[in-house]
Protein backbone atom coordinates (compact mmCIF):
# COMPACT_ATOMS: atom_id res chain seq x y z
CA UNK A 1 0.00 0.00 0.00
CA UNK A 2 0.97 3.90 -0.38
CA UNK A 3 2.22 5.09 2.91
CA UNK A 4 -0.14 7.40 5.21
CA UNK A 5 2.25 10.39 5.71
CA UNK A 6 -0.44 13.07 5.28
CA UNK A 7 -4.26 13.00 6.25
CA UNK A 8 -6.69 15.98 5.87
CA UNK A 9 -9.34 17.01 8.55
CA UNK A 10 -12.41 18.92 7.83
CA UNK A 11 -15.31 19.56 9.94
CA UNK A 12 -16.68 15.82 8.72
CA UNK A 13 -13.92 14.32 10.73
CA UNK A 14 -15.30 16.14 13.90
CA UNK A 15 -12.36 18.03 16.53
CA UNK A 16 -9.32 15.59 16.17
CA UNK A 17 -7.65 14.98 20.01
CA UNK A 18 -4.33 14.50 20.95
CA UNK A 19 -5.63 10.98 20.92
CA UNK A 20 -6.75 10.75 17.49
CA UNK A 21 -3.71 11.58 16.27
CA UNK A 22 -1.02 9.43 18.40
CA UNK A 23 -3.14 6.93 16.87
CA UNK A 24 -2.62 7.85 13.12
CA UNK A 25 1.19 8.67 14.04
CA UNK A 26 1.70 4.60 15.00
CA UNK A 27 0.64 3.97 11.15
CA UNK A 28 2.85 6.28 9.41
CA UNK A 29 1.04 10.02 9.85
CA UNK A 30 3.59 12.45 10.53
CA UNK A 31 1.97 15.64 8.81
CA UNK A 32 -2.00 16.74 8.59
CA UNK A 33 -3.81 19.61 6.26
CA UNK A 34 -6.68 21.06 8.24
CA UNK A 35 -9.58 22.51 6.04
CA UNK A 36 -9.70 26.11 6.78
CA UNK A 37 -12.47 27.86 4.80
CA UNK A 38 -14.47 27.18 1.39
CA UNK A 39 -15.52 30.16 -0.70
CA UNK A 40 -16.32 33.27 1.11
CA UNK A 41 -19.06 32.03 2.90
CA UNK A 42 -17.60 29.05 5.47
CA UNK A 43 -15.35 28.92 8.17
CA UNK A 44 -14.45 26.03 9.52
CA UNK A 45 -14.44 25.86 13.32
CA UNK A 46 -12.69 22.87 13.91
CA UNK A 47 -9.87 23.42 12.01
CA UNK A 48 -8.21 25.60 15.21
CA UNK A 49 -8.17 23.07 18.10
CA UNK A 50 -7.82 20.03 15.62
CA UNK A 51 -4.37 21.65 14.36
CA UNK A 52 -3.48 22.47 18.10
CA UNK A 53 -3.82 18.94 19.20
CA UNK A 54 -2.10 17.79 15.83
CA UNK A 55 0.81 20.34 17.03
CA UNK A 56 0.81 18.35 20.32
CA UNK A 57 0.75 14.92 18.75
CA UNK A 58 4.37 15.96 17.34
CA UNK A 59 2.99 16.67 13.80
CA UNK A 60 3.58 18.95 11.27
CA UNK A 61 0.78 21.33 10.58
CA UNK A 62 -1.11 22.95 6.93
CA UNK A 63 -4.23 24.47 6.27
CA UNK A 64 -6.17 24.28 3.34
CA UNK A 65 -9.22 26.21 1.43
CA UNK A 66 -11.80 25.01 -0.70
CA UNK A 67 -12.15 26.98 -3.91
CA UNK A 68 -15.87 28.33 -4.95
CA UNK A 69 -14.18 31.38 -6.91
CA UNK A 70 -14.11 32.32 -10.97
CA UNK A 71 -12.99 35.04 -11.30
CA UNK A 72 -9.29 36.92 -10.45
CA UNK A 73 -11.11 39.41 -7.67
CA UNK A 74 -13.02 36.06 -6.11
CA UNK A 75 -9.90 34.16 -6.44
CA UNK A 76 -8.17 37.29 -4.22
CA UNK A 77 -11.18 37.91 -1.79
CA UNK A 78 -11.05 33.69 -0.97
CA UNK A 79 -7.27 33.95 -0.72
CA UNK A 80 -7.72 36.98 2.10
CA UNK A 81 -9.97 34.78 4.08
CA UNK A 82 -7.70 31.77 3.90
CA UNK A 83 -4.61 33.39 5.67
CA UNK A 84 -6.88 35.45 8.03
CA UNK A 85 -8.40 31.56 8.91
CA UNK A 86 -4.79 30.27 8.71
CA UNK A 87 -3.48 32.85 11.37
CA UNK A 88 -6.64 31.98 13.74
CA UNK A 89 -6.24 28.40 13.42
CA UNK A 90 -3.09 29.33 14.87
CA UNK A 91 -0.90 28.25 11.42
CA UNK A 92 3.04 29.79 11.77
CA UNK A 93 3.93 31.40 8.43
CA UNK A 94 6.00 28.32 7.92
CA UNK A 95 2.65 26.29 7.39
CA UNK A 96 2.01 25.26 3.74
CA UNK A 97 -1.58 27.04 2.49
CA UNK A 98 -3.23 24.67 0.00
CA UNK A 99 -5.65 25.90 -2.71
CA UNK A 100 -7.88 22.86 -3.10
CA UNK A 101 -9.50 23.44 -6.66
CA UNK A 102 -11.86 21.55 -7.76
CA UNK A 103 -15.41 22.89 -8.23
CA UNK A 104 -15.18 25.01 -11.15
CA UNK A 105 -12.74 24.15 -14.09
CA UNK A 106 -12.71 26.94 -16.50
CA UNK A 107 -9.83 26.20 -19.10
CA UNK A 108 -6.52 26.58 -18.47
CA UNK A 109 -6.06 30.42 -19.45
CA UNK A 110 -8.21 31.19 -16.76
CA UNK A 111 -7.44 28.98 -14.01
CA UNK A 112 -4.11 30.10 -14.77
CA UNK A 113 -5.04 33.71 -14.23
CA UNK A 114 -7.26 32.70 -10.45
CA UNK A 115 -4.78 30.23 -9.25
CA UNK A 116 -1.95 32.76 -9.70
CA UNK A 117 -4.07 35.72 -8.16
CA UNK A 118 -4.72 33.67 -5.34
CA UNK A 119 -1.39 32.12 -4.33
CA UNK A 120 0.01 35.91 -5.04
CA UNK A 121 -3.02 37.10 -2.24
CA UNK A 122 -2.12 34.18 0.00
CA UNK A 123 1.80 35.40 0.26
CA UNK A 124 1.12 38.81 0.59
CA UNK A 125 -0.74 38.00 3.30
CA UNK A 126 2.07 36.35 4.89
CA UNK A 127 1.98 33.05 3.86
CA UNK A 128 4.86 32.50 1.30
CA UNK A 129 4.29 28.15 1.18
CA UNK A 130 1.48 27.68 -1.18
CA UNK A 131 0.54 24.63 -3.25
CA UNK A 132 -2.42 23.46 -5.32
CA UNK A 133 -4.56 20.41 -4.57
CA UNK A 134 -7.07 19.14 -7.77
CA UNK A 135 -8.03 15.66 -9.48
CA UNK A 136 -6.28 13.70 -11.33
CA UNK A 137 -8.20 14.51 -14.56
CA UNK A 138 -7.59 18.08 -13.99
CA UNK A 139 -3.69 18.44 -14.31
CA UNK A 140 -3.41 19.46 -17.51
CA UNK A 141 -5.73 22.42 -17.47
CA UNK A 142 -3.76 24.48 -14.55
CA UNK A 143 -0.96 25.64 -13.67
CA UNK A 144 0.46 22.91 -10.92
CA UNK A 145 4.16 23.88 -10.84
CA UNK A 146 5.32 25.19 -7.35
CA UNK A 147 9.31 26.20 -7.71
CA UNK A 148 10.03 23.62 -10.09
CA UNK A 149 7.86 20.89 -8.46
CA UNK A 150 4.41 21.30 -7.45
CA UNK A 151 0.92 20.09 -6.84
CA UNK A 152 -0.61 17.62 -4.86
CA UNK A 153 -3.35 14.94 -6.80
CA UNK A 154 -6.00 12.96 -5.88
CA UNK A 155 -6.49 9.70 -7.79
CA UNK A 156 -7.65 6.84 -6.15
CA UNK A 157 -7.58 3.62 -7.72
CA UNK A 158 -9.00 0.34 -6.84
CA UNK A 159 -5.93 -1.15 -5.80
CA UNK A 160 -3.48 0.78 -4.72
CA UNK A 161 -0.80 -1.75 -3.54
CA UNK A 162 2.59 -1.20 -5.36
CA UNK A 163 1.49 2.33 -7.59
CA UNK A 164 2.92 5.40 -7.38
CA UNK A 165 1.05 8.16 -9.33
CA UNK A 166 2.64 11.64 -9.53
CA UNK A 167 5.64 10.94 -8.04
CA UNK A 168 6.43 14.02 -10.24
CA UNK A 169 4.37 15.87 -8.02
CA UNK A 170 4.41 16.93 -4.11
CA UNK A 171 1.90 14.64 -3.32
CA UNK A 172 -0.58 11.36 -4.08
CA UNK A 173 -3.98 11.37 -2.22
CA UNK A 174 -4.73 7.83 -3.23
CA UNK A 175 -7.65 7.34 -0.48
CA UNK A 176 -10.85 9.22 0.95
CA UNK A 177 -11.52 6.28 2.77
CA UNK A 178 -9.11 5.08 5.11
CA UNK A 179 -9.95 3.95 8.52
CA UNK A 180 -7.33 4.42 11.70
CA UNK A 181 -8.49 3.04 14.97
CA UNK A 182 -9.64 5.51 17.51
CA UNK A 183 -10.47 7.92 14.74
CA UNK A 184 -14.39 8.68 13.75
CA UNK A 185 -15.20 8.21 9.81
CA UNK A 186 -12.80 7.88 7.13
CA UNK A 187 -10.08 9.94 5.83
CA UNK A 188 -8.62 11.49 3.08
CA UNK A 189 -4.63 10.03 3.20
CA UNK A 190 -1.71 11.31 0.64
CA UNK A 191 1.57 9.84 0.33
CA UNK A 192 4.48 12.70 -0.04
CA UNK A 193 6.69 12.77 -3.04
CA UNK A 194 9.07 16.11 -0.64
CA UNK A 195 8.63 17.86 2.80
CA UNK A 196 7.45 21.15 3.48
Amino acid sequence: MPRNDMVDVSNNNGTMTVANWKSMKKYGVRAMVAKLSEGTYFVDQTAKISIHNAVKAGLHVNGYHFARFTTVAGAKAEARIAARCALNAGLGKDAVIVLDFEANNLGWTRNAANIKAWVAEVKRMGYPKTDVYTMGSWTNSMPLNNHGRGGWIANYPSNPVGLKFYASYRGWQWTSTKHFPGCYGGFDVSQMYCSG
